[in-house]
């Protein structure tokens, strides 16, 4: 028997979890928050301007002014989609494939269906003629497999492993497209803000990435304002497989010296803004607020060897609806 058997079950409380607004302890606890946000409204003036990059947008707080832009545009979620539809299959017949349940053909039947949907509409999804060719490539080869595992039954897992292998390619070049598509916007975005700037924001300037999880080694938007900043990027990737074709960048942090990360030779770092912010020597940073040239580095940044000065740029977990993002 377990042990919780033989412990007694209290009956459920009666009174209602939410208190009632005419409660002197609801109305008590509304003063705090009133308080607490004007407070908080003060610490972010006092502070100086800051940025925020939250999903699609980037918000920046400057002089009591809130101003938003954006961060992607529609062409980075259309790409990432396809993306997920031969993981949509995999995930659906699990890593080892096998014979079909009820459930599973339900689902795969669905799948198939809306990417029949998309098929029939890509070609005005606004992509260019390569993109374009690379989408009907991506939904042709999954409906056909879906097709087969459906006939078939089920799948093993050298099919399942067959056919994501073969899709790789065309996936990379979807990831880079759509990198390319955030790093492009978000600098039009940046770019126009900085311009406007005084030096003295410029210098008080800190930036937040916001994720719904705790971001993950080499988040883009992190290693763009870390260059853009001036700051030490600190992440890195690992290699995934031995195979130089699926392998994921390896990048470095600076050393003593101030050596800026770099791709090591991935062919798939194609963008050349990403380029010039992974290359040694040639900083991606914007304008300069009030001079000329590219703003200067910020030389007193943490070393990977253990130093103590602070980041100007920071990851937390981001708000979960856009009614917690009333701060940003």
């Amino acid at each position: 028997m377990h042990p919780t058997s033989r412990m007694p079950h209290p009956a459920p409380p009666l009174l209602p979890s939410a208190p009632d607004p005419s409660d002197p302890i609801a109305q008590l606890d509304d003063a705090f928050l009133e308080y607490y946000e004007a407070r908080q409204r003060a610490v972010l003036a006092r502070l100086g301007p800051a940025v925020a990059h939250v999903g699609d947008s980037l918000y920046l707080r400057i002089g009591g002014r809130r101003v938003v832009g954006p961060a992607r545009t529609r062409r980075y979620h259309q790409l990432k989609t396809i993306c997920h539809l031969p993981l949509a299959i995999q995930t659906i017949l699990g890593d080892e494939g096998g014979r079909l349940a009820e459930e599973g053909r339900d689902r795969l039947v669905e799948l198939r269906r809306r990417a029949d949907a998309v098929a029939e509409t890509i070609a005005g999804a606004g992509l260019d003629a390569v993109q374009t060719a690379r989408q009907r490539r991506l939904l042709d080869a999954s409906r056909r497999f879906i097709a087969a595992t459906l006939d078939a039954g089920g799948a093993d897992a050298d099919a399942l492993v067959a056919f994501l292998r073969a899709q790789m390619d065309d996936i990379r070049s979807n990831i880079a497209d759509a990198a390319n598509d955030q790093l492009t916007t978000m600098h039009a975005t940046f770019g126009s803000w900085v311009a406007a700037m005084s030096r003295e924001h410029w210098s008080q300037l800190r930036v937040v990435i916001g994720s719904g999880h705790m971001a993950r080694t080499g988040n883009l938007a992190a290693q763009y304002f870390s260059r853009a900043l001036g700051d030490r990027w600190e992440g890195r990737f690992d290699r995934e497989d031995e195979t130089a074709s699926r392998r994921v960048p390896r990048l470095r942090g600076r050393d003593r010296r101030g050596e800026c990360v770099r791709p090591a030779g991935d062919p798939r770092v194609r963008h050349p803004r990403l380029q010039r912010l992974l290359r040694r020597g040639e900083p991606a940073r914007p304008r300069r607020p009030g001079g000329r040239g590219r703003a200067p580095a910020r030389r007193h940044v943490r070393r990977a060897t253990g130093g103590t000065r602070p980041s100007r740029v920071l990851t937390r977990a981001r708000a979960k609806s856009p009614a917690d993002r009333s701060h940003l």
